[in-house]
C-alpha cells in the first residue's frame, strides 16, 4: 500500500528554484494530508539504482522528478509498482506516456526557437543575467543553437 508521501527528486539542491518548487509541492501536499520527501541527485540528471531501491521501499504515493530523469527500466519498475511519476522541467525530451511540465529550460528554449523560426525570424539571441546558475543555464542557452543547426541557414 502506498505511503502518504510525495517524493521530490532534484538533480541539485542549489539556488532558489528547488526551494520554490518544494514550497509549492508542500502547500498542495498539506491539503491532501501528504508528506514531502526530497532526494538530491548531486548534479546527476539521472537517478541511480540505489535511489530507485529506496523509493520502492518507501512506496510513495507519487514521484516528481525535477530537472532530472529516470531510465526506461526505472520508469517501468515504478509503473509496475503503481507509483505515479511526473517530470517537471525534464532534462531530456520525456517519453509520451510520462506526464511532464516544462517551465522554460531546454524544451522551452526549443519551443520558443521553433516558434520564432516558423514566424520567419532568422536572427535569434538570448539575454541572460550576468551571473547564471550553472545548473539551469546551459540547456536554455544551447537550445536555440541546436534548433538553428538542425534547420540549416
Amino acid at each position: 500500500m502506498p505511503t502518504a508521501l510525495v517524493e521530490l527528486v532534484f538533480h541539485a539542491l542549489e539556488g532558489g528554484y528547488p526551494v520554490e518548487i518544494t514550497n509549492g509541492v508542500a502547500e498542495v501536499a498539506r491539503q491532501h494530508d501528504l508528506m514531502v520527501g526530497i532526494s538530491d541527485l548531486h548534479r546527476d540528471h539521472t537517478a541511480g539504482d540505489a535511489w530507485l531501491e529506496g523509493v520502492l521501499r518507501r512506496r510513495p504515493s507519487g514521484v516528481i522528478a525535477v530537472f532530472s530523469g529516470l531510465t526506461e527500466t526505472q520508469h517501468e519498475l515504478l509503473a509496475r509498482r503503481e507509483i505515479p511519476l511526473v517530470l517537471l522541467d525534464p532534462a531530456d525530451t520525456p517519453a509520451r506516456n510520462i506526464p511532464s511540465v516544462g517551465a522554460g529550460n531546454w524544451n522551452g528554449g526549443l519551443t520558443a526557437t521553433h516558434h520564432l523560426l516558423d514566424l520567419g525570424h532568422r536572427r535569434i539571441a538570448i539575454i541572460t543575467p550576468a551571473r547564471l546558475s550553472r545548473s539551469a543555464a546551459p540547456p536554455k542557452q544551447l537550445s536555440p543553437s541546436v534548433v538553428l543547426c538542425s534547420r540549416g541557414p
